[in-house]
């Protein structure tokens, strides 16, 4: 599993988060 880290929770670093976390990876958002 990858683990990752999305800087910024505005609408782009949402989506990035979103899309991140329906491909599998454990994301954090800060």
């Amino acid at each position: 599993m990858v683990k990752t880290i999305v800087i910024g929770a505005g609408v782009i670093g949402a989506s990035v988060a979103y899309r991140l976390a329906q491909a599998g990876a454990a994301v954090t958002v800060q």
